[in-house]
């Protein structure tokens, strides 16, 4: 489903101190994200600004409202972000939340099969272009969450083995994520801001934690001292803590800080 782009009111947002934590201590692939969570229908805020794609209403009026942003974090001092991107966010969570669901983002991968060749002893293959987000791609998200392009393997190889790189996003505060992972919840837009802020605090923090046990994994195989590996036990339908220093958009947030998921009111218990 392809929503129009609206033009903005700028917004007071707030953000997350850069201190609050963001231990990624969660799973790659958030399972919240495709079959569960409430429509956008039932989400005022943004109704203004998309219509009710469940009721074929589509946005009116020459200018739209915007819903405000809140500060990821435990109550305290919130101060204003910069606006940094070309966008009606400042850079955050926000930003991509609100692209991803006015169509400006549109996730691209790698197609061509000669950038996706692994070579093994055994011969040569084509890897799968789900972990291999395009250039452009890459450098939207980066742009919109305010971090950086960072190229690397996207899963670990043995010895002698080679595989082609992919683009992974590295944000302020430390998170490594695989672009091409983070970037397919466009998707998902239809299932509403806090669906969707959900889903992509959850693959921040656990696709962060997924890229610690490769590296982990990179090292045992090439011979290097390994230690403990990291934590990557993993709490169904739990986002995980707010991306600090990230902008979110409001209602997305619980009054303890802790990032809301409505999916978790449609699991069986």
């Amino acid at each position: 489903m392809r929503i129009v782009s609206r033009t903005a009111t700028p917004i007071e947002p707030t953000r997350v101190p850069a201190g609050t934590g963001a231990a990624a201590r969660h799973a790659h692939g958030s399972g919240n994200n495709s079959t569960t969570g409430p429509a956008p229908a039932d989400f005022p805020l943004f109704q203004t600004l998309i219509g009710n794609p469940a009721a074929g209403q589509s946005p009116s009026g020459s200018s739209t409202a915007q819903p405000a942003a809140t500060a990821a974090t435990t109550p305290t001092t919130a101060t204003p972000a910069t606006t940094a991107a070309p966008t009606a966010y400042p850079v955050g969570i926000a930003a991509l939340v609100h692209a991803m669901m006015n169509g400006t983002f549109q996730a691209s991968y790698v197609t061509d099969p000669s950038q996706l060749v692994e070579k093994t002893p055994y011969g040569s293959y084509q890897a799968g272009s789900m972990s291999y987000a395009s250039d452009e791609t890459a450098n939207q998200l980066a742009q919109l969450l305010g971090g950086t392009v960072v190229k690397r393997q996207a899963f670990p190889i043995a010895q002698g083995w080679q595989a082609p790189l992919a683009n992974f996003i590295k944000l302020p505060g430390g998170q490594l994520v695989n672009a091409g992972d983070l970037a397919s919840y466009a998707r998902c837009a239809g299932y509403g801001v806090q669906q969707l802020t959900a889903d992509l605090t959850q693959e921040i923090n656990q696709g962060s934690a997924i890229t610690k046990l490769y590296d982990y994994e990179q090292a045992y195989w090439s011979g290097q001292p390994t230690g403990d590996p990291p934590d990557t036990a993993f709490q169904i339908g739990d986002p995980g803590p707010a991306i600090a220093g990230m902008v979110y958009p409001a209602g997305t947030l619980a009054a303890d800080g802790s990032v809301i998921n409505p999916a978790n009111a449609h699991k069986l218990t």
